[in-house]
């Protein structure tokens, strides 16, 4: 049996659920940024363009960092290219559902070629729950909140 499937079967019941929702969502919105714009998804998710403050429960803490587990797991697993913006809007969507307030992000940065170059991450209290890594070297351009 394949090193990813078996380990996943001995996951806890929770974490199998998350890994799976992540999955359904890195999919479809892989599918639907292939087929329609970045702003018209924003706007059926109800994404408004202003970076707000959240102050989210304490219990929150553990949920983001689960999504960030199961979001980072799956998207690593996947067979397409799951890219920081899937997997920025795959949070905002499974945050969402929870009630949980964030911002995403989307930045860009000058390539050494230059050409341009860009990145989207999605913060909540706080915490990143996706793209962290290399995100100061991007200028924000955009911020979304739900």
């Amino acid at each position: 049996m394949h090193k990813t499937v078996w380990n996943f079967l001995r996951r806890p019941a929770g974490e199998k659920r998350l890994a799976l929702e992540a999955l359904w969502y890195l999919a479809l919105i892989k599918t639907r940024l292939k087929t329609s714009s970045f702003n018209s998804l924003a706007r059926h998710y109800g994404l408004e363009t202003v970076e707000s403050v959240q102050h989210g429960a304490d219990s929150d803490i553990e949920m983001l960092k689960s999504i960030r587990w199961a979001i980072g797991r799956v998207s690593r697993s996947v067979p397409w290219s799951s890219v920081c913006l899937d997997q920025a809007l795959a949070a905002q969507r499974m945050l969402s559902r929870r009630k949980i307030p964030g911002n995403l992000y989307l930045g860009v940065a000058k390539k050494e070629d230059a050409g341009l170059k860009a990145h989207a991450w999605v913060r909540c209290n706080g915490e990143f729950v996706t793209g962290r890594a290399g995100h100061e070297a991007f200028t924000v351009v955009s911020c979304f909140s739900w």
